[in-house]
Formats: C-alpha cells, sequence, structure tokens
C-alpha cells in the first residue's frame, strides 16, 4: 500500500516531463513553419523584382535595336550618294566637296551611334545604381539623350530620352526647356521609368537649358537635373566648309569656278534628330 503511494509522485513527473517535451517539440515546428513561409514570401518579392527589372532590360534593348538599324539606314544613304558620285561626270568638283561633307557627318553619326551603345550596355548598372540611391530618399533622374554641351541644329526635331526610379513608386515625370514645361508624364506607381519626348529647336542660335524632374507617389520631388545645349545653324556651318573645300579643289586643279549648284535636301540627318 505505502509502495503505491511512492510510486504516484513519479508517475506524475514523467508525465509531466512528457508533455512538456512535445509542447517544446510543437513550439520548435511552429517556428520552423513561420520561417519556411517568410522565405516563401522574399521568394516571391525577389521575384517581382527580377521580372520588373527584365522588362526594362528588354526596353532598353529596343531601344539599341532601333539604334542599330538607323546606322543601318545611314550606311546604305552613304553608299547611295557614292553610286550617285560616280555618274555624276558634270559638276564632280563640287561633288567632290558635298561627298567630303557626307562622309563627314557619317562618321560623325557613326561614332555617336557607336557611343550610344556602349552607354546602352553600362545602363542596366545605372539602373541598379539609382535604384539603390533611391531607396531612403526622393525620387532621382537622369537625362540620357542629347548629352551636356551637345550641338544641335536650327528648326530641327530632337528627341529627348530620361529615365527616372523611385523605390516608392512615380507619380510623374516632368521636362522643362528653359524652365517652360515640354512634357509631363503621368505614371502609375512605376519604380522605374523611361521615357522619350520630342523638342522642336527654335530658330534662334543659343545656348538652352533642358532639365527633368521626377514625383514620388508619395508626394515628394526630386531634385531637377539639367544640362546645357548649343542650338546653331549647322547647315550654314556646311555650307561655308563646303564652299571652302570646294574653292580649294577648283584652285588646285587650275579649273575655272563653276557655278554654285543648290544641292538637294540630304537624306542624313543629324544624330539628335535620329
Amino acid at each position: 500500500m505505502d509502495t503505491q503511494h511512492d510510486t504516484a509522485p513519479i508517475h506524475i513527473m514523467k508525465s509531466f516531463t512528457t508533455s512538456a517535451l512535445i509542447l517544446t517539440l510543437l513550439a520548435l515546428l511552429l517556428v520552423l513553419v513561420g520561417g519556411f513561409v517568410f522565405l516563401f514570401q522574399a521568394e516571391l518579392r525577389l521575384r517581382d523584382q527580377v521580372r520588373e527589372t527584365s522588362g526594362e532590360v528588354t526596353s532598353l534593348q529596343e531601344v539599341q535595336a532601333t539604334s542599330a538599324a538607323q546606322m543601318a539606314d545611314v550606311a546604305a544613304t552613304r553608299d547611295t550618294a557614292v553610286e550617285a558620285l560616280a555618274t555624276a561626270e558634270y559638276g564632280s568638283v563640287l561633288l567632290e566637296g558635298q561627298l567630303v561633307d557626307s562622309e563627314q557627318d557619317v562618321e560623325s553619326l557613326t561614332a555617336e551611334i557607336e557611343q550610344l551603345s556602349t552607354d546602352l550596355e553600362d545602363v542596366r548598372a545605372d539602373l541598379e545604381a539609382l535604384q539603390a540611391e533611391t531607396e531612403n530618399g526622393p525620387p532621382e533622374a537622369q537625362i540620357m539623350s542629347p548629352e551636356d554641351d551637345d550641338t544641335l541644329s536650327i528648326n530641327d526635331e530632337v528627341d529627348i530620352i530620361v529615365i527616372a526610379g523611385d523605390a516608392d513608386g512615380l507619380a510623374s515625370i516632368t521636362v522643362t526647356v528653359d524652365d517652360d514645361e515640354l512634357s509631363t508624364f503621368s505614371l502609375s506607381g512605376d519604380r522605374l521609368a523611361v521615357r522619350q519626348t520630342t523638342w522642336e529647336t527654335p530658330d534662334t542660335e543659343g545656348r538652352y537649358t533642358i532639365a527633368v524632374s521626377a514625383t514620388s507617389v508619395n508626394g515628394t520631388e526630386g531634385e531637377p537635373v539639367e544640362i546645357q545645349v548649343e542650338i546653331s545653324d549647322i547647315e550654314a556651318l556646311n555650307a561655308a566648309i563646303r564652299a571652302d573645300v570646294e574653292a580649294a579643289v577648283v584652285d588646285l586643279r587650275g579649273l575655272p569656278l563653276l557655278e554654285p549648284i543648290t544641292p538637294p535636301s540630304s537624306p542624313v540627318r543629324s544624330f539628335a534628330s535620329v
């Protein structure tokens, strides 16, 4: 009888120990389940970010492909000019001067397009850096084209390409020329955006300021980013250079100066208008 009373506490302690062990295992199981759920949600967010970045990279690749097609068009235009020069005997001296001018334009345009292709390769890294910088600050924007101190032609159409980013999402991007609004793009919370607008350059030579700024969905306005471009009468400059070249060629050959021939409108456009 006394032995049964002595063993009862031992059974109670064993039962309590087993219950505590089971509760401990259940708690560990709940912690593991919670950790798995957290990792799964983090993976989903990472996949969303990868998809968004892939979409922006695809857009940039399309811009690069467009530039390559335009470069091929310029090369075809150059070949056509060479064939026309070979068949035009009358006025050959003048055509030689025009060809020199055209080849210089093509070489300059080709070099600029190649530089743009190289810049596009670095855009991915720049976009990632821009996104990292804007996570805890106001939205930031950049002007991809044209570049600071570029020289553009009067009465021309110039494509202005801008990018902007904000960790919370963008509400709008605004492009101005000399503080006059050119374009405003409304966005719906995109964290990264690339936009293009066209500026019809004035007929007055001088320096002009192009600026871009962005506003986040929280109403935070970023600092405007500015560049300056020079607007010049490039056609007049080319005509003066062409006249000097033609006069020099005529003088070297000992030929009488021919009546000036009005050159046809060139199909080669300036880089800014491509």
